[in-house]
């Protein structure tokens, strides 16, 4: 399945720690699909695009249109992180993230049904009858994912240090919506908050999608650079 969509993220690092500066909005035309593969290009304020960001077959592709250089680096290089800031995921897991999917990591799966949760005063939020799905490594939870038992979709994914229990990952998808015909429910907004040691919130990115288009007709070349001059290429 494919997915095509308008973008704006922000991103929040507390002050002190290096990374992109907090609050930070970008416009982004986005495309992503399966086997995991993302596009997004980010614009000026003009509507013109500003960059172009790919990550495909394993690589991490960078192309500033103004000085015709593209830069890239397999997706797990530490030197992606160094460019990007503190973002708080790995690269190999924003196409699945902006398909609104949840990876799961390797382990023993198991699922058990949470009772929903009436709220107790009027204008108090509830829970829904959800389903958690635990991934363990020797015994120990590494993963735990929150689906909404009755339409099957994702709320929140948490990821734990086995050695310490920790929480260090935890990405929530919240304001979804019908999108398609028949529907398909999709996560309009996805907030991912990264831990630090201390259990402290380090830094967060929010995604809020909008005009999404689930199996929209993406040619393969929506997942290649093509250029109108041969540019410049920099290995990270």
């Amino acid at each position: 399945p494919k997915l095509d969509g308008l973008a704006v993220l922000r991103t929040r690092i507390p002050e002190g720690k290096q990374g992109a500066p907090g609050g930070k909005l970008s416009a982004i035309v986005m495309a992503a699909a399966r086997p995991p593969r993302a596009r997004l290009e980010v614009l000026t304020p003009f509507g013109t695009p500003a960059a172009t960001l790919l990550l495909a077959e394993g690589l991490f592709q960078a192309y500033d249109p103004f000085a015709n250089r593209v830069m890239q680096a397999p997706l797990d290089s530490p030197r992606v992180t160094e460019m990007l800031g503190a973002i708080p995921l790995p690269m190999t897991q924003v196409p699945s993230l902006l398909r609104g999917a949840v990876a799961l990591e390797p382990g023993e799966v198991t699922e058990a049904k949470v009772p929903a949760v009436l709220p107790v005063t009027p204008g108090e939020l509830g829970t829904p009858e959800t389903v958690l799905v635990e991934v363990r490594r020797d015994g120990k939870v590494v993963q735990q994912v929150s689906v909404h038992a009755e339409g099957g979709y994702p709320l929140a994914d948490i990821h734990v240090d086995p050695a310490t229990g920790r929480t260090t990952v935890e990405a929530t998808y919240s304001d979804y919506g019908g999108v398609g015909t028949p529907p398909v429910a999709f996560p309009q907004k996805v907030l991912v908050r990264v831990h630090d040691e201390a259990g402290q919130e380090a830094a967060s990115v929010e995604v809020r999608l909008s005009a999404i288009e689930i199996d929209p007709a993406l040619g393969e070349e929506a997942f290649r650079l093509v250029f109108h001059r041969p540019p410049e290429v920099q290995e990270l």
